[in-house]
C-alpha cells in the first residue's frame, strides 16, 4: 500500500489563520499575499467568532473562509478545560452563537457540521486536551498535530501534540493530520508550517475533500516522497535531505514495533525501511522524518490489520 498518489499534483496550506477582523495584525488580502509569496496555495482565514472572510479561488491560489470556535469550563478543582473548533467551508457571517463558556465541545462541531463545514481540533496540547477528552468526540475531521503559534516566544513550548495523538490512535481514533501556523503577528510564527494535499482537483470542495480521504501529510519542512507499506515493511522515501525517520505505532517500546534510524554522522537519509513482521498487535502506524535543522513532517496515521 503507497501512501502518496504519484500523480496527482502536491498542493502547499496553511489551514489556521487571523485577520484583523479578529485579533489579527494583516488583512486577508495582505494574508495571503505573504502566504502565495512563500510558495503556499491555499491559505485559510479562521477569525474568532466570525465567518467574515469569503472562500475565493482565481485556479492559481485558494482563499478558505473559516471560523475558529472556542470554549472554556472551569472545573470543580480549579482546572480549565479549553477547546478551540476550527470550521473551514461555512457560509460567510457564521458567528458563534453559543457561549464561549461551558458550551462543551461536540456542541462547537456540531454547530459547524450543521452548516456544512470541515472541523478540525486545533492544537490539542496548547489546549491541554486529553486523549480520554478527545475520545468522547464525533465528527472531527482533522487535527492539528502542530500548530506554530502554540511554541516560543508567544506561547509555552506546546506546538507539537503528537503524544496526545497518539494516545488517541492507539484507541481507535484516526484522524488525518494538519501542521498550521495559526498566524496571528505574521511575523516568526508565519510560513513555518504546512499541510500538503494531493488532488487534482483544485478548488475549496477538492482540497477539503483530498484531506479527509488521507492524501496529505503535515510539516514544518521536510518533504516526503513515497510512504509505502509492503510485506510487513514500511519503506520511507523523501524529497528533502533528512537526518532521521521513524515509525510511530501503538507500542511504547523501541523494539521492533517503533523503530529509528539515524544518518550515520550526519549524513541524510533519504531513503529507508522498517521491518514490522514480528510486531503483534500493531493497530497503526504513522511516520516521523526529521531533517538536520529539527523540521519534521508527519504522515496521517494509517490502520493495520494484524491487530
Amino acid at each position: 500500500m503507497k501512501l502518496f498518489e504519484t500523480r496527482a499534483s502536491w498542493h502547499k496550506a496553511n489551514l489556521h489563520s487571523h485577520t484583523t477582523l479578529s485579533d489579527g495584525l494583516l488583512t486577508a488580502e495582505q494574508a495571503a499575499g505573504l502566504y502565495r509569496s512563500h510558495g503556499y496555495d491555499v491559505l485559510a482565514v479562521t477569525d474568532h467568532w466570525l465567518a467574515g472572510t469569503p472562500t475565493s479561488a482565481d485556479g492559481e491560489f485558494i482563499l478558505l473562509g473559516g471560523i475558529e470556535l472556542a470554549s472554556n469550563s472551569y472545573m470543580s478543582e480549579g482546572s480549565l478545560e479549553c477547546w478551540h473548533i476550527v470550521g473551514l467551508g461555512v457560509p460567510e457571517g457564521f458567528r458563534q452563537t453559543l457561549p464561549r463558556n461551558d458550551t462543551p465541545p461536540q456542541a462547537l462541531i456540531d454547530g459547524i457540521r450543521s452548516h456544512g463545514g470541515f472541523v478540525i481540533l486545533a492544537h490539542p496540547a496548547w489546549s491541554l486536551n486529553t486523549a480520554g477528552q478527545i475520545l468522547t468526540l464525533s465528527g472531527i475531521d482533522a487535527v492539528e498535530i502542530w500548530n506554530t503559534q502554540s511554541a516560543l516566544p508567544y506561547n509555552p513550548d506546546r506546538a507539537d501534540s503528537s503524544q496526545i495523538l497518539d494516545a488517541v490512535f492507539s484507541a481507535g481514533m484516526l484522524m488525518p493530520l494538519l501542521a498550521s501556523d495559526d498566524s496571528h503577528r505574521y511575523a516568526r510564527e508565519a510560513c513555518r508550517a504546512a499541510t500538503m494535499i494531493s488532488t487534482d482537483d483544485f478548488t475549496p470542495a477538492g482540497i477539503l475533500s483530498a484531506i479527509r480521504a488521507g492524501k496529505s501529510y503535515a510539516t514544518t519542512g521536510p518533504r516526503f516522497r513515497q510512504v509505502e507499506i509492503d510485506g510487513g515493511r514500511v519503506n520511507v522515501e523523501t524529497e528533502t535531505p533528512c537526518t532521521a525517520a521513524c515509525v510511530m505505532t501503538n507500542h511504547p517500546w523501541m523494539k521492533g514495533a517503533v523503530d529509528c534510524v539515524f544518518g550515520s554522522d550526519g549524513d541524510p537519509v533519504e531513503r529507508t525501511s522498517f521491518s514490522l513482521a514480528t510486531v503483534e498487535n500493531t493497530s497503526f502506524i504513522r511516520v516521523t522524518v526529521f531533517d538536520s535543522l529539527g523540521r519534521r513532517a508527519w504522515t496521517n496515521p494509517v490502520r493495520l490489520s494484524n491487530s
